[in-house]
């Protein structure tokens, strides 16, 4: 299987905003401009989620055939980046939920500190990450990692705002329990 270019994650996103029409006028959305546009800062949320820059890839991927599958479902072509990350958010979902695994990167667990040690800190994230629900891991680093408000996050994951509000509240509190418990330094 061909897999697309891997975005360049090294240095800052650069979020464009594609307004184009989305219907009436072009008929089709401009897939190019959007993957541009969202493709590495949806990738990193993944890999933040799922702990695999691989399975982030993938997903990713499998994001944009959702989306070009259901292009009508993107009302406003304003709201791309959040729709994508709604796509990517129950995909990522999905697959944890059958895994059973999440974990916090850039915290793999195989970084070395500058002494070619392994980073006691990245490991605690890791698993501190790994020890609460995927939906609340989700609601944290769509908050706190992107910038994504309740009110976004509710329509990404298709809750209310309350019920993201609670997962990132309920969320923080667990990590910071299970952190705690690893040894993390807060």
């Amino acid at each position: 299987m061909r897999h697309a270019p891997v975005p360049d994650l090294s240095g800052p996103i650069v979020r464009r905003d594609v307004r184009t029409t989305n219907g009436a006028g072009s008929g089709r959305l401009p897939w190019r401009q959007l993957y541009d546009a969202h493709a590495a800062e949806l990738v990193g949320y993944l890999w933040k989620l799922t702990g695999d820059r691989e399975v982030a890839m993938d997903l990713m991927q499998d994001t944009f055939v959702a989306g070009m599958r259901d292009e009508a479902g993107l009302r406003e072509s304003a709201k791309a980046r959040a729709w994508l990350f709604r796509i990517g958010t129950r995909l990522a979902i999905k697959r944890l939920r059958r895994a059973r695994l999440i974990a916090f990167i850039p915290f793999a667990g195989t970084e070395r500190s500058t002494e070619g040690t392994p980073d006691v800190e990245a490991l605690a994230v890791r698993d501190a990450m790994r020890s609460i629900s995927a939906d609340q891991a989700a609601a944290l680093v769509l908050h706190y990692g992107h910038g994504f408000t309740r009110a976004e996050i509710a329509e990404l994951v298709g809750r209310s705002e309350e019920t993201v509000k609670s997962r990132i509240a309920r969320g923080r509190r667990a990590f910071l329990a299970a952190y705690d418990r690893q040894g993390g330094t807060p």
